[in-house]
């Protein structure tokens, strides 16, 4: 039965900005401006599209900025102190007009890289036709020097290495490191993960991070794994004041999963986001209480975001999704299609097959994919499955490899950090790797 919702150390362990947990880990210049009601965060370069904050974590790219000191960046990384220059040339921008737009709307009906291709002669002209094509474009200037990435090289060795530092990670290195295994985790931002976010998870990620830490495991945070490489056993990992060429002998995969957007028409309006990123938003108080929010996904995602909305005092007008929805006093539309966004410069309604127009200046999208790039470099092979479709990997890896928590497909969240543990201790008891189960989508009706 689900349950009802209303409408409404270590020398290695790196301090946090603040307490995990706490909900003022992130304060964006994307969380400002949603607060401020702009979901309209920047343009397209290509075509002059509104673009608005869709992952909050770097990932699509959609709210990349340029501020007035020339900076270039993602206004979901940047601070929010941070004063953005709005888009388009000749400062028409700052009086909310962009004269680009008609010409990118021509573009938009023109063959990927007509221009390009037709403009090409003659070649003593091309480097000048495309740099006027840039500017045109509107593209953020290159910059004339390159910054270091990431300080000096180090070399390291570990028995077994973690990347991903939130439940399931911080359960599976506590695990390891009490049984004698030297571990070291690795977390891209905070520890804590997306836990953080939720309010029945984040008050015990300070327990679990302390936990990690007294057994021995070596916690690295705001620490990115570039990639792995070849059949030695080798990852490269950047740090904020390093790039480390880390040699180990087991992998543990705890990298989550991350927001899928859906095809359908105007799906990149301002004001359409994921679940992932909602929960970021609302845990900062970014989300205005004036908002009208639509919800549309998969069970288990639907019933995540009314929690996280229900704690957070935010309303949910309505939520649908291509099956069965949570019960709800929201109105629900189960076994429905979304068709298309409408809205000229953001949301402004969302249409379902069925039930038709339904206003909403922010759609929430419940649909996640397990990461799974760390997995594919260890030689597991990407397929397609389910509908919508979702990557999910067959075979086997090249090296030891455990993966658990939302990058092995597990979805409830409460249920995560005690199955990665019993999964940690099979693993040292020599049994087999979980299954990977990814969260086939059912198709509408």
């Amino acid at each position: 039965m689900q349950p009802r919702h209303g409408a409404s150390g270590r020398a290695d362990r790196r301090p946090t900005d603040g307490q995990a947990g706490d909900g003022e880990a992130v304060d964006t210049l994307a969380a400002a401006l949603l607060a401020r009601g702009e979901r309209a965060i920047s343009r397209s370069f290509r075509f002059h599209r509104p673009r608005g904050a869709m992952c909050a974590r770097g990932y699509c790219h959609q709210c990349k900025v340029t501020t007035v000191d020339g900076q270039i960046g993602l206004a979901c990384q940047l601070p929010a102190t941070v004063e953005r220059k709005r888009p388009g040339p000749w400062g028409l921008a700052q009086l909310g007009i962009d004269p680009l737009r008609l010409p990118g709307k021509v573009a938009e009906r023109l063959p990927p890289w007509f221009y390009e291709r037709r403009m090409r002669r003659p070649a003593a002209l091309r480097q000048l036709y495309l740099r006027f094509m840039r500017h045109l474009s509107s593209a953020p200037r290159l910059p004339a020097d390159a910054p270091e990435i990431g300080g000096p090289w180090r070399e390291r060795k570990t028995d077994v290495l973690v990347v991903g530092g939130g439940p399931a990670g911080l359960a599976v290195a506590a695990e390891f490191a009490s049984a004698g295994r030297e571990v070291l985790l690795v977390e891209h931002e905070q520890l804590g993960g997306s836990a953080r976010w939720l309010p029945n998870e984040s008050p015990r990620v300070a327990e679990r991070v302390d936990e990690a830490h007294r057994a021995g495991a070596a916690l690295l945070e705001r620490t990115l794994c570039l990639g792995l490489y070849g059949e030695e056993r080798i990852a490269a990992c950047v740090g904020p004041d390093e790039v480390t060429r880390l040699s180990f002998r087991e992998l543990v995969v705890a990298t989550g999963a991350y927001d899928r957007p859906l095809i359908f028409a105007g799906n990149d309006l301002p004001g359409i986001m994921g679940g992932r990123a909602f929960e970021r938003f609302l845990a900062v108080r970014a989300v205005p209480s004036s908002s009208r929010i639509g919800v549309f996904g998969t069970p288990e995602e639907v019933e995540r975001v009314l929690s996280a909305a229900e704690a957070a005092g935010v309303r949910v007008d309505w939520v649908a999704g291509p099956a069965t929805v949570p019960e709800s006093s929201v109105s629900s539309f189960p076994g429905t299609m979304l068709v298309r966004a409408h809205g000229r410069r953001a949301l402004r309604a969302v249409e379902l097959a069925g039930p038709g127009r339904m206003p909403c200046d922010v759609l929430v999208l419940g649909f996640t994919q397990p990461t799974y790039e760390l997995q594919v470099q260890a030689g597991l092979l990407p397929e397609l499955e389910g509908e919508p479709p979702v990557i999910v990997l067959q075979g086997e890896a090249r090296y030891p490899l455990l993966v658990v928590g939302e990058a092995a497909g597990w979805r409830r969240v409460e249920e995560i950090a005690a199955n990665s543990r019993a999964a940690a201790k099979r693993w040292l008891a020599g049994g087999e790797s979980p299954p990977r189960r990814p969260p086939h989508l059912p198709a509408a009706g």
